[in-house]
């Protein structure tokens, strides 16, 4: 079987790449949210490295070992980059618009099962989300509290301190 080694200049493309992959994994990190896809990117880049480095030489070259360039990592490392770039804003995409349906799914609730508040408004309890909520999101405190973040943010709900004795009993 063929062989193929990496040049010095492609390894060292390769740890780069690894560690700045490896630095976005972290909390707050740039791939946080698509730590499943991005894990694997380096080596996927290695993969896709091989494929066009056998493609540039028209199949693999005469001899058992061959060298893989820097220039070849550099064209992997691209597409790589580009690739991971799109799962991640696909991964994003996804997740916000699961964020602003849990939000409606909140609203909602408030609008059939909510109780009336001062001047009108709405007062949606934990207890009316567990007993009238969709079921995903009966048990989920963070998924609540990034769809009430959102019905917040665009103006559909505001935070209240109502002290227990004066809660709703739904």
């Amino acid at each position: 079987p063929h062989r193929v080694r990496l040049s010095m200049e492609a390894e060292a493309g390769v740890m780069n790449f690894y560690n700045e992959v490896e630095h976005g994994l972290r909390d707050g990190g740039p791939y946080e949210e698509s730590r499943d896809i991005a894990s694997k990117a380096p080596s996927q880049a290695v993969k896709l490295a091989l494929v066009l480095h056998t493609l540039v030489h028209r199949g693999l070259p005469a001899g058992p070992v061959s060298v893989l360039s820097g220039e070849d990592w550099r064209r992997a490392e691209q597409l790589s980059r580009y690739y991971l770039d799109e799962a991640v804003r696909m991964t994003r995409a996804a997740t916000e618009f699961k964020v602003v349906a849990n939000a409606r799914a909140l609203l909602d609730v408030a609008k059939k099962h909510g109780v009336k508040g001062d001047g009108g408004s709405m007062l949606l309890t934990w207890r009316a989300i567990q007993r009238y909520g969709p079921h995903h999101l009966r048990k989920a405190d963070k998924v609540i509290e990034k769809a009430e973040n959102v019905l917040v943010a665009f103006g559909y709900a505001r935070f209240v301190d109502v002290p227990k004795s004066q809660h709703p009993g739904l």
